[in-house]
């Protein structure tokens, strides 16, 4: 059966995910097919370091798919929400270390009671708090800070990065959307992180804001108290 045409990676913001969907699977295909045909001749070590890239490209890619369901499920109106009292900064460090990277994550500012749904909220950080420690510098470190003003409850994700010119980052909330900056090389992901945080705060009945450093990027999430 014939498949329809594809339009150009321009003109379908799909086209990028598909590519980014196929790579992980390519590369198990390519290593499973090699341990079929070779099994016999490969040395224990080398069998375990295929076997090492077949799980980190499966986990590359069940993240991708994680994403992907999460944000189709958000715009469809299939994610429910509780609230509970919780403090913030109890979140951002479950978060934190989650990540596993926690001593490049800086955790600053006042804590804040909030009633929310707390998987909404940590999910919404780790997305943001993985872009920053993504996109920021390889061995710098990413501030968290916490914060009450007016009424809301704040978290600012922010890193020193090249950032995100003022112009586009309207355009980095969309869905699909990498690597803005003229001088950023594009990063692992399929474009979701910003637009899957934004759906999950918007949930909550907040909001995302982006913020130029200068040099960097804040990711700032208010939330109603």
């Amino acid at each position: 059966m014939d498949e329809p045409a594809a339009t150009t990676a321009a003109a379908d913001p799909y086209a990028g995910l598909l590519k980014e969907l196929r790579g992980p699977v390519a590369s198990i295909q390519s290593y499973v097919r090699t341990l079929i045909a070779r099994d016999d001749d490969l040395s224990p070590s080398a069998r375990s370091t295929i076997h090492q890239v077949i799980l980190q490209q499966a986990q590359r890619l069940d993240g991708f798919v994680d994403d992907v369901v999460l944000y189709v499920r958000l715009l469809a109106g299939g994610v429910s929400t509780e609230s509970e009292g919780l403090m913030l900064a109890s979140v951002v460090e479950e978060v934190r270390h989650q990540l596993g990277e926690a001593d490049r994550v800086v955790v600053t500012g006042n804590d804040a009671v909030l009633h929310t749904d707390r998987a909404a909220l940590a999910a919404a950080l780790r997305r943001l708090m993985r872009n920053a420690l993504v996109y920021g510098p390889r061995q710098g470190s990413v501030t968290v800070d916490i914060g009450v003003s007016g009424g809301w409850a704040e978290v600012a994700v922010s890193d020193k990065g090249l950032g995100i010119p003022e112009a586009r980052q309207g355009e980095a909330l969309q869905p699909f959307t990498r690597a803005l900056h003229p001088d950023e090389r594009r990063k692992d992901g399929v474009g979701l992180g910003l637009s899957v945080a934004r759906e999950l705060v918007k949930l909550l009945g907040g909001e995302v804001v982006l913020r130029d450093n200068d040099p960097g990027l804040t990711a700032l999430i208010r939330l109603p108290t």
